[in-house]
């Protein structure tokens, strides 16, 4: 008789790794722009870095090479492995389908240890059957009958939340649904 695997959904962009950091960057150099990740202050990056359209913003995603900026925070592999051992692991990403199979690949080439059967794309997250769901973005995470786990950004920090935990990392990820640390 098996024991039941808890099921967590985890974000990819800005949960798994930073995609901010490096399109700021790009931003930055392609628009002559001083914007720092910290001056972020909402979830729509258009509306921080507004010497580029959102048609623009998004058409950095699909320079060549982009990708390769795209590195996973500091404790990401670490916790993602642990994470995946114990528990029944997916990685939920709100991704446009031009970008999806770039995604993939990168997240697979990073983490080795994930298949390609865990990953799911999906605008709506509250459909999801998951025990967790670990966003960076609050929209996604309403509504949905999961516990909730945000993950510190910028962006999300003045954000009025109910009964949602608040993790700074994949280490404290790990604690909250391993311990039921807050």
């Amino acid at each position: 008789m098996s024991m039941y695997k808890q099921k967590i959904a985890l974000d990819l962009d800005g949960v798994i790794w930073d995609l901010v950091k490096p399109w700021v960057a790009e931003y930055n150099k392609k628009y002559n722009d001083n914007i720092q990740v910290e001056d972020i202050g909402e979830y729509i990056l258009s509306n921080t870095l507004k010497k580029a359209t959102p048609e623009e913003l998004s058409a950095i995603l699909l320079e060549p090479n982009f990708w390769d900026k795209v590195l996973p925070f500091s404790n990401s592999y670490e916790y993602l492995e642990k994470l995946n051992t114990e528990f029944e692991v997916y990685i939920a990403t709100k991704t446009d389908y031009k970008l999806y199979e770039i995604k993939v690949e990168r997240l697979l080439q990073l983490f080795p240890f994930l298949k390609q059967d865990q990953i799911i794309c999906t605008y709506n997250k509250r459909i999801l059957d998951v025990d967790w769901l670990v966003d960076d973005y609050e929209d996604n995470l309403l509504g949905g009958k999961f516990n909730k786990i945000i993950l510190d950004a910028s962006y999300n920090r003045n954000i009025p939340y109910l009964n949602w935990y608040r993790a700074r990392d994949l280490k404290d990820v790990y604690n909250i649904i391993k311990y039921g640390d807050k």
